[in-house]
């Protein structure tokens, strides 16, 4: 009976079990079939990559930002996934380090290809393997869905790092707009945002270096953060740069770093070109 017990405890453990075989051709699934947390799928219409036109959600604020430029983008992302670009070991200018890349689109949607995989194919170009965060669009009232996939995937790329050559102690984040948001919130969260699901959520879901581009930093900030590059246009139309000179400003502070960087564009860029 007690061996019995036992062998029911390590069955019911969430962080006993085994997160699901990826390869480096991905998609990986961000969380176990049928059990992400928080998601209510029927609450929003199936994922379709688009043009985005006028009438669209989002129209406006996108051409606030970017005025007479087009998108395609992603909307309702109900099934969270990471993308690998993973830079094989073999490659002359292969390094260890990783880095997941979480695109723009105010919440709302995912500039995938502009934020995503431009980005992804430039670190490759570098010799640093990238996982695309297509993360929950859009944003979910009461709970916020965005940050649990941010955690979730840090963790997952850190359990499989080894797998692929990778360091699991050098696992980045570059976040554009909405998603270097998301790298300062993941950064300074003091405790993981849903119940552990398997051995994965055992690991740190804090990323070793984050580089913010044209995003806001985090209200709170807090010691023992990791470096962190900060980027914003002087004259951006969406993100005020004094919100991100006063963020930098306390993570100096809280954190004493002494080789930080920090950069102000003469004029607003978005993606990578």
């Amino acid at each position: 009976m007690i061996a019995n017990a036992r062998q029911l405890r390590i069955q019911t453990d969430p962080l006993k079990s085994e997160p699901a075989t990826v390869t480096a051709n991905g998609p990986w699934l961000l969380y176990p079939e049928h059990n992400v947390p928080g998601e209510v799928s029927a609450a929003y219409g199936p994922e379709v990559t688009k043009e985005m036109l006028p009438s669209d959600f989002g129209w406006d604020l996108f051409q606030k930002c970017v005025p007479g430029r087009n998108f395609s983008v992603i909307y309702n992302v109900t099934q969270p996934v990471l993308v690998p670009f993973i830079v094989k070991r073999s490659s002359a200018n292969f390094k260890d380090a990783t880095i997941i890349v979480a695109p723009s689109g105010g919440g709302m949607a995912l500039t995938y290809e502009d934020d995503g995989i431009k980005a992804a194919r430039w670190l490759n170009a570098l010799g640093i393997s990238a996982f695309i965060l297509k993360y929950r669009v859009p944003r979910r009232q009461g709970t916020d869905v965005q940050l649990q996939d941010s955690q979730r995937a840090i963790s997952l790329v850190r359990y499989h790092a080894d797998k692929f050559g990778l360091n699991s102690s050098r696992i980045g984040w570059m976040g554009f707009s909405c998603g270097a948001f998301l790298a300062t919130q993941v950064s300074h969260e003091p405790t993981r945002s849903y119940a552990d699901l398997d051995a994965a959520d055992g690991l740190s879901y804090k990323p070793d270096f984050a580089l913010t581009l044209y995003g806001g930093g985090h209200v709170e900030v807090a010691p023992g953060t990791a470096p962190m590059f900060m980027a914003i246009a002087k004259d951006d139309p969406c993100v005020a740069a004094d919100s991100v000179t006063e963020y930098f400003n306390k993570l100096v502070e809280a954190c004493a770093w002494p080789n930080l960087a920090k950069l102000f564009l003469e004029k607003a860029i978005l993606g990578m070109h």
